[in-house]
């Protein structure tokens, strides 16, 4: 009877590729570690981590917050400790990765591929950003699920540890539904599924109810991103053609990101349907089906590697605005599947052209010394607000939220004048940008241009409604010119919107205590002490 395969030894008998793979991720993250809370990472220093009601605001991806309540009660709100699990969370991938090609393979293709993975740039924004962090940490937990349910082909243990993986990845994201459909590829590429189908049965029903709650919230989803980025598409009758076109656009500029890591940025505005890049993406497209085709019946290698770069994608590749129509930290897991198909076929010329072997291997060490440092480049544009920012205006100039936040840097350093400049951009790429008019009213009013400010608040709620934050400096405005019935009209918006808000009521009770409406005030003034018991101090003073 043939021993069966156990993780201790397996690990064991490679602890130094993986004490070397180990170092590898520390290197070339090191100077991120110290990088700044940036863009949404900022939420983390609002949000009450204290609270353990936080973590289960979500049950079905409470494991998404449990990691941040543990690092906030042992070490605050700083940034290192909160970046070094994004870090973590990459180790555990390229360790899994390693074991799982090792399994299917051999060590040198496993080497070789982990390798590749650990350093490639594309990852940086699921690591170097910490809001990005969630993508590391499904694709992490999912992995090391796929590699129990390899090795519980021969030790029928580790397919319960698979499972509790598979099921944290699922509470990590609700996203990671799709990847239930791996294990299904596995089993047709690897295993008898007649035979052993019942195995798949808890991984599809776990994806099922995941997946039910994921297309729960794809309306929510939707509206959000309009709501905030004011998507130009509708979601509503969208035609088949603007759908193939948007996949097949998608896929090619994945691709490009992964074989030229050059133009990353956080937002991936720079493409331009071009009948010619039409032609080339559905070429692209067609090609990723036929090698997809061609796998299924001649190389199980490359059904499961194109498989798993397509299915981690999936979520993504809509045109019904739930996500971005490209983003890095999207390909975070299916970066594995396109670097296992390139070793593969690297590895295929090195066994059949040996006289081409060390050049193979020379190419193979150029490689991961260039991505090691385009990766080290890339983690000092995460490294604060202004890097980013910059940085992003570089690669994505047609894209509004690229003005809006360089109007934000410009402000902060000063330059009214350019803030202006770069909001007045954004509005002209988005007339319906919200937070754009939101913010070149907040610069009009800092240059004391208050009629332009008023303005722009205006145009704000119009295209924004649910921005209280407009309605709140309007009646700031209107307060501060002594005209009380105004502003109070437009603190009751604020309020409407932001029922739960303390300064908001309190801000209210002074203006109807100064429109001579003493019981309003009143009313607004215990409302406001009792969302927040520490304002009573302002009335004892």
């Amino acid at each position: 009877m043939p021993e069966q395969k156990s993780l201790i030894k397996i690990v064991s008998q490679n602890k130094k590729q993986l004490i070397f793979l180990c170092f590898l991720v520390l290197v070339v993250y090191a100077n991120a570690l110290n990088n700044e809370f940036v863009s949404d990472d900022k939420s983390i220093l609002i949000t009450d981590f204290n609270n353990t009601s936080e973590i289960f605001s979500q049950p079905a991806l409470f494991l998404r917050a449990l990691p941040y309540f543990i690092i906030n009660l042992f070490f605050g709100k700083n940034p290192f400790f909160f970046r070094f699990l994004n870090i973590g969370w990459h180790i555990l991938a390229v360790s899994s990765i390693y074991l799982i090609v090792n399994l299917l393979r051999n060590k040198e293709e496993a080497l070789a591929v982990s390798t590749l993975y650990a350093v490639h740039p594309v990852v940086v924004e699921s690591i170097a950003w910490i809001s990005g962090g969630g993508y590391a940490q499904y694709s992490a937990f999912f992995l090391l699920s796929f590699l129990f349910y390899i090795l519980s082909r021969e030790n029928k243990k580790y397919y319960y540890f698979s499972l509790a993986a598979f099921l944290m990845s699922l509470l990590s994201a609700e996203k990671s539904f799709v990847l239930s459909a791996m294990f299904l590829v596995y089993q047709l590429s690897f295993e008898n599924i007649r035979r052993e189908w019942k195995k798949l049965v808890p991984y599809l029903v776990l994806g099922s109810v995941w997946g039910l709650y994921y297309f729960n919230k794809l309306g929510e989803r939707a509206d959000l991103l309009q709501d905030e980025f004011y998507s130009q598409v509708s979601t509503k009758g969208i035609p088949l053609k603007y759908a193939l076109e948007h996949i097949a656009t998608a896929l090619t500029k994945y691709l490009e990101l992964l074989f030229w890591p050059q133009h990353l940025t956080l937002y991936q505005s720079e493409v331009y349907a071009t009948p010619l890049l039409l032609v080339i993406s559905f070429m692209v497209s067609i090609g990723l089906a036929l090698v997809l085709i061609y796998g299924f019946f001649k190389n199980k290698y490359v059904f499961l590697g194109l498989s798993l770069f397509l299915i981690s994608l999936s979520p993504f590749l809509t045109p019904f605005g739930i996500s971005w129509w490209v983003a890095e930290r999207y390909a975070y897991l299916g970066t594995f599947g396109i670097i296992f198909l390139v070793v593969l076929f690297f590895s295929y010329l090195g066994k059949k052209y040996v006289k081409f072997k060390n050049i193979i291997i020379a190419l193979f060490m150029i490689a991961t010394v260039l991505l090691s440092i385009r990766t080290v480049i890339r983690n000092n544009d995460w490294q604060n607000e202004d890097n980013l920012w910059i940085a992003t205006a570089k690669k994505s100039p047609s894209d509004p939220k690229t003005h809006n936040n360089l109007g934000d840097y410009y402000g902060r350093h000063g330059d009214q004048e350019k803030a202006a400049q770069e909001f007045l951009k954004a509005i002209e790429l988005n007339p319906f940008y919200g937070d754009a008019y939101h913010n070149l009213a907040n610069t009009y009013q800092t240059m004391g241009k208050i009629d332009l400010a008023i303005e722009n608040y205006k145009k704000a709620v119009e295209s924004k409604p649910s921005l209280w934050q407009s309605y709140q400096n309007l009646a700031i405005i209107y307060f501060n010119q002594q005209d009380f019935e105004t502003a109070g009209q437009y603190q009751e918006k604020a309020v409407e919107i932001n029922p739960n808000n303390a300064s908001l009521h309190l801000n209210l009770g002074v203006i109807y205590q100064q429109n001579n409406q003493q019981e309003k005030a009143n009313l607004e003034f215990q409302k406001a002490v009792e969302l927040d018991p520490s304002i009573k101090d302002l009335f004892q003073k």
